[in-house]
């Protein structure tokens, strides 16, 4: 037997009223009329079961328990559930939720304990606290799909069936479900999904302007909760680490789903932003000049700044606009280090690192990938490091699930990949995570549901878009408003891409330009170029120039010439210009072109290569023994990168064997 609120309030005398007034409204109109209205508001009890202590929070769980919402004093004594309470301190608690009106005095005949005081709580009032600690307990996850909204109000245990749900979750059920919302709340729904992907905190409402400017989420709340659109609710994510700890108003995934579904075709942007392979052909450049010079670092580690400028010079400009040419040399500089391209010695220089040897034969997939799994763990970007490692992995899920060549509006794959995150959050190690910060370091949440988004759309911008896995639109205003998967992004994370011929698109000149005719799939040929010649101009075709310059560059990262012969014959619509070709041939040969082998062998094609390094002391010192006329045999503690290094400064062309 439960006890309406009306009637326990009218069996109190106007002194307890009066107190109970003061509690819940105490700039209200007095009286039991608008002290009613007050204790059987959703938001007003919300407010203050917040202002509840943790123990009497626990002991109107243990009310709230109960048929009827009713227990007699001795029974709590006898309760094993609050044997760490005195039996004073039992009664100290009823008595202050008894002045706060969370309780009323009941006879306790009916309930088989007479003879004891017995305490109740108003039905109304158990309703809404029920109602709101199972919200709490649900976690966020309850709220962002419509199946666990039902399991988690017990819905579909009474006979609602996976068939029902899926129906329910249809986009026609949605939309249909969708046009009977009340005005201005469709608005807001539309603005919801678009703006805040889904997830609007009372925050950000406050600044919208909206055509209702009041956060009415009794009525918002039962309107969207009805036609299970979404929910209103309290988001209590501090304890994941998450600044929020707030109401919101929440769609569900298929709501999501089905208002997107509905949206037109993301127009053709008024700019468009792609790098290809430029980040890549970049590692190359900066290797070489490795290679080439001494490179020396600070204390902290970073180029000095001077070094940086030359080097950010010799490199391919990269997403102009979205990040900064030093920024693209640190990044690189980074990835090197991360991946033994490059390593530190005593004397604070970068020396060429033992991996570097083999970046060079590596395809332009593999180079994206390492690249990839590099900059998925960068932690010099904002956000919170542990949200945003996971988030990223999300999302690049969510940009492979994308069709090809399509343009989505850029906040999009964030907000999906943010909620799937939140929908998780129940069954990560999130919460341990986080509660021994909070007891060790005192750690303050400063990143909110929106930031997280936010966050996730600067690493797309500074670190994908670079990369060339994704390319960016912008609006008249220059603001990125759609991205789409690239060539390069489909061959990565889709493990596919259009394998087009790419024979016959470069034209090469007598003034040794080529010209690269772009049609599909030709990131490997734009890369092979890229090494061996200076890029001059990037527009709807690639310009090229072939100089002694760049040949020897390229001979210097493991090219060989007859690969970029080959290169240049295999690909042009007529035949290379005879003088091109003898230019290729005699920029080579006069240095010497020496070839580093397996078993610790250097061969070359003329003896008197090996003459004129066999001349030189410095060089002399690293070779065990000649073996031959074109060949001699290496010491084994010399690295063949520091052979490479050594060979180049005294002016000699070094290849890879086999290129």
């Amino acid at each position: 037997m439960r006890s309406p609120l009306a009637d326990l309030l009218s069996s109190l005398p106007d002194e307890a009223v009066k107190d109970l007034h003061a509690f819940w409204c105490p700039e209200g109109e007095e009286g039991r009329g608008p002290l009613l209205g007050a204790m059987t508001n959703a938001g007003s009890v919300a407010t203050r079961w917040n202002d509840l202590g943790r123990k009497l929070v626990q002991l109107m769980g243990h009310f709230l328990r109960e048929p009827g919402y009713t227990n007699s004093t001795s029974a709590l004594k006898r309760s094993r559930s609050f044997a760490f309470l005195t039996p004073y301190e039992i009664e100290a608690a009823l008595a202050a939720l008894a002045r706060r009106g969370f309780l009323f005095p009941v006879d306790s005949a009916p309930w088989g304990d007479a003879g004891t005081d017995a305490f109740a709580v108003p039905e109304e009032l158990g309703v809404m606290l029920t109602d709101l600690l199972r919200r709490e307990n649900a976690g966020v996850a309850a709220c962002l799909d419509i199946q666990s909204y039902l399991k988690t109000r017990d819905i579909a245990s009474n006979g609602t069936s996976e068939a029902a749900v899926r129906l329910l979750g249809r986009p026609t059920a949605v939309l249909s479900r969708l046009e009977t919302t009340t005005h201005p709340l469709d608005d807001l729904v539309h603005r919801t999904a678009s703006d805040f992907g889904g997830i609007l905190t009372r925050a950000m409402f406050d600044p919208l302007h909206m055509e209702s400017p009041v956060w009415e989420d009794s009525a918002w709340r039962a309107d969207l909760e009805d036609k299970y659109l979404g929910a209103v609710t309290d988001l209590a994510l501090e304890r994941f680490g998450i600044r929020c700890n707030e109401e919101a108003l929440v769609l569900f995934r298929e709501t999501m789903e089905a208002i997107s579904g509905t949206e037109p075709p993301v127009p053709e942007p008024q700019s468009v932003a792609e790098v290809g392979i430029d980040l890549l052909s970049n590692v190359s450049r900066f290797l070489t000049y490795h290679q080439e010079h001494s490179v020396r670092f600070t204390a902290k580690g970073s180029i000095f700044r001077t070094t940086a400028q030359r080097i950010a010079s010799k490199l391919l400009p990269v997403a102009d606009g979205e990040i900064a040419d030093l920024e693209v040399l640190d990044l690189i500089r980074r990835f090197s280090l991360s991946t033994r391209l490059i390593a530190r010695t005593a004397e604070r220089t970068y020396r060429v690192g033992p991996e570097a040897v083999g970046w060079d034969n590596l395809d332009v997939e593999e180079k994206a990938r390492r690249f990839l799994q590099a900059i998925v763990e960068d932690q010099d970007l904002p956000g919170e490091y542990f949200h945003q490692i996971r988030l990223r992995r999300l999302l690049l899920g969510e940009l492979a699930a994308l069709e090809d060549g399509e343009w989505v509006p850029v906040m999009r794959p964030m907000f999906a990949a943010r909620n799937r995150y939140l929908a998780r959050l129940e069954e990560s190690e999130a919460g341990d995570f986080f509660a021994s910060r909070f007891r060790y370091a005192h750690y303050i949440p400063l990143e909110t549901p929106q930031q997280m988004a936010w966050n996730l759309l600067d690493w797309v911008r500074r670190r994908l878009h670079p990369l060339g896995l994704v390319d960016l639109g912008y609006d008249g205003a220059g603001r990125p408003c759609a991205l789409r998967l690239s060539t390069l992004g489909a061959r990565v994370l889709q493990g596919q891409g259009a394998q087009v011929d790419i024979a016959g698109h470069l034209v090469v000149n007598p003034d040794f330009e080529v010209v690269l005719f772009p049609a599909g799939d030709d990131l490997d040929l734009t890369h092979a170029l890229d090494r061996f010649c200076e890029r001059t101009k990037t527009d709807v075709l690639l310009h090229y120039l072939v100089t002694e310059e760049s040949v020897l560059r390229g001979m210097a990262e493991g090219m060989s010439l007859d690969h970029m012969l080959a290169t240049l014959s295999g690909h042009s619509r007529v035949a290379v210009p005879q003088n091109v070709l003898f230019s290729l041939e005699s920029w080579c040969e006069p240095r010497g072109r020496l070839r580093i082998g397996g078993g610790g062998h250097l061969s070359c094609d003329h003896a008197e290569t090996l003459d004129r390094v066999m001349g030189q002391p410095p060089l002399r010192e690293l070779i065990e023994e000649r073996t031959g006329p074109v060949t001699v045999r290496i010491k084994k503690d010399i690295p063949a990168a520091r052979l490479r290094s050594r060979l180049c400064k005294a002016g000699f062309t070094v290849e890879k064997n086999g290129g």
